[in-house]
């Protein structure tokens, strides 16, 4: 093959010249300029330097010029003009678009996310769920029909700019909710409040903050000051509910219900549902009838002998229960509690006469409290509470060993639900034999629910049991972020758990140094002041603090406000993590110098 040098070749439009075979090579000198009007078409082109195209000189590609690069003389230009214009990478790779200066503008990641940047910062970034935006995310107006901010299955529902200072939701193509400088009004365009709804309200609470403003004519409901709620009708204020309690056309109630119309009525004793003293605080005075508040039931006859007064329960049409006062002579009354019984009998079980005798069994007492009937029986001294011909719940004394117990009596098996030990003290529930303080959870034995305190060396202390054999919780750890803990039995076994769920945590690292960390603590030998003959293995909590933080409770050093000493403590479970990390850190160790 020989070599053949060209200075210049000027062929005629339209001409077409061939240079060349297959395997040939032309090679262009730096510094020398082909210089083409028409087209230059190429089998293959190889260079080692630079192909400059000048301004509107197009890189065309595809046999129908289906792809066009080239520079207008003020804009660099990708035209494609069939197809799809895909830019491709290797795997695990990404595709950037860059500055100037070498800064990021946008990031394409292999099958993940797109990240678009300002200022070197990304401000959009895709996840596998949507999309995070940093920063204020701006948009034009929108409208009801078309909300700028709206959901891809449903494009007329939505938020959208109603106009300036103003914020409006649609749905379903309507403006249903607005938020401007007065407040929110839903189903209104026009707010007045700083809440103002027109239609029905429906709800498990409403809360109404405070209001410096007087309230708007008309029937409402507002807070004037801090825990109150007044309620006005015709613009005014007929009722105030406040942290003491309700008023009724009174504005400062002073017990739990006040009534605004405080007429004592003489002695204290009108024609009134109901009436409360303006002045509850003033000292009881049983030689003044009129020096204590109320609710007033009041009759109105006013002779010497009067008629009744009182309260009526009637159930359905026969019924009947009732408190009700009487009177023989002036300025004088009793109490007198009435029920109908078997038979439709209505009687009087008990009375409060006017001099506060009190008879149970009989209208005229004679003594402080009279009873008229059994009050004990001819073995034990019992206060029964009895269903039918059996007793259901009986304080009783027994004549044998004095206690008292706290019997129950149901479907006909008695049996004892708690006891106090006269010479000892011991409260026994469940009537466990031996045990201090026993909650049982039948009456019948099998198991315990708790029992602490029990007699013996041999026995438990405190013993919380049940008669299965699963996996149980025992107890239960809560506050206010739900469950954080629990002891639970199985079969053989007890495992005291902490919260561990993923769910609960963030910010996990597996990667960190645990072996210089373990280094650190300092594993003693020791005996208790209290037991000076035992010695343990342990640790010094102040000395674990600093490595293991969260194995301490307590400060060094701490005392209460009466200068004892706050001890600290330590949860050495808290110290498994590491260990288990260091464990690890060393077999890998001793792997690389196994292996090398």
């Amino acid at each position: 093959m020989s070599e053949v040098k060209v200075n210049k070749l000027s062929p005629r439009s339209g001409t077409t010249v061939t240079l060349g075979d297959s395997g040939d090579t032309f090679t262009i000198p730096s510094g020398v300029t082909l210089s083409n009007a028409g087209t230059i078409t190429t089998g293959g082109l190889t260079t080692t330097g630079n192909i400059s195209f000048g301004d509107n000189d197009k890189a065309i590609f595809g046999t129908g010029s289906d792809l066009d690069i080239f520079h207008n003389g003020t804009n660099s230009i990708i035209e494609n003009k069939t197809g799809d214009l895909i830019l491709r990478t290797p795997d695990a790779e990404s595709i950037f678009l860059r500055d100037a200066g070498g800064n990021n503008l946008a990031q394409f990641n292999d099958n993940s996310g797109v990240n678009l940047y300002h200022n070197a910062s990304v401000k959009i970034a895709t996840t596998s769920t949507g999309a995070l935006v940093t920063g204020r995310l701006s948009t034009s107006a929108g409208n009801a029909s078309e909300p700028n901010f709206n959901f891809s299955a449903d494009g007329n529902t939505g938020i959208f700019r109603a106009s300036e200072d103003v914020i409006a939701f649609s749905n379903n193509g309507s403006e249903t909710m607005r938020l401007n400088s007065t407040g929110l009004g839903i189903f209104t365009s026009s707010p007045s409040e700083r809440l103002h709804v027109n239609g029905h309200i429906k709800g498990n609470s409403l809360n109404i903050p405070n209001s410096t403003t007087s309230p708007p004519s008309g029937d409402t409901i507002h807070k004037p000051t801090s825990n109150t709620i007044a309620f006005r009708t015709n613009s005014t204020e007929r009722m105030r509910l406040t942290d003491t309690g309700l008023g009724i056309n009174v504005t400062s109630p002073n017990t739990f219900l006040t009534v605004g119309d405080t007429n004592s009525g003489g002695q204290g004793v009108t024609n009134k549902t109901a009436l409360f003293s303006s002045d509850v605080s003033t000292e009881y005075n049983a030689a003044n009838n009129g020096s204590y508040g109320g609710i007033t039931l009041a009759n109105s006859d006013n002779t010497s002998t009067r008629t009744s007064v009182g309260i009526n329960l009637v159930h359905g049409t026969s019924g009947v229960a009732a408190v009700q006062s009487t009177s023989t002579t002036s300025q004088r009354a009793d109490l007198r509690f009435i029920t109908r019984g078997a038979g439709d009998v209505v009687g009087q079980r008990m009375t409060i006469d006017n001099d506060g005798l009190v008879g149970i069994g009989t209208t005229s007492p004679s003594a402080l409290l009279d009873l008229a009937g059994q009050f004990s029986d001819s073995v034990n001294t019992n206060l029964s509470l009895e269903m039918g011909n059996r007793w259901g719940f009986r304080v009783s004394t027994s004549a044998n060993d004095e206690d008292l117990h706290l019997d129950a009596n149901l479907s006909g098996t008695p049996f004892t639900c708690m006891t106090w030990d006269k010479v000892n003290g011991n409260v026994k529930i469940g009537a466990v034999s031996g045990a201090t303080f026993t909650v049982r959870v039948t009456p019948s034995a099998g198991a315990w629910g708790i029992d602490a305190g029990t007699d013996g060396s041999s026995y438990s202390r405190i013993r919380i049991s049940s008669s299965g054999t699963g996996t149980q919780t025992k107890m239960a750890f809560f506050n206010t972020n739900g469950e954080v803990g629990s002891i639970t039995t199985a079969g053989t076994s007890t495992a005291f758990n902490t919260s561990s769920d993923y769910r609960l945590k963030e910010n996990v690292s597996y990667d960190f140094d645990a072996t210089t960390r373990l280094k650190q603590l300092k594993p003693a030998r020791f005996n208790f002041i209290a037991d000076a003959d035992t010695t343990v293995d342990g640790f010094i909590a102040h000395e674990v603090s600093s490595v293991v933080p969260e194995a301490i409770t307590g400060t060094k050093d701490a005392v209460d406000e009466d200068g004892n000493p706050k001890y600290q403590g330590i949860d050495q479970s808290k110290l498994v993590p590491l260990l288990v990390k260091t464990i690890q850190e060393l077999e890998a160790r001793i792997t690389t110098l196994e292996n090398a």
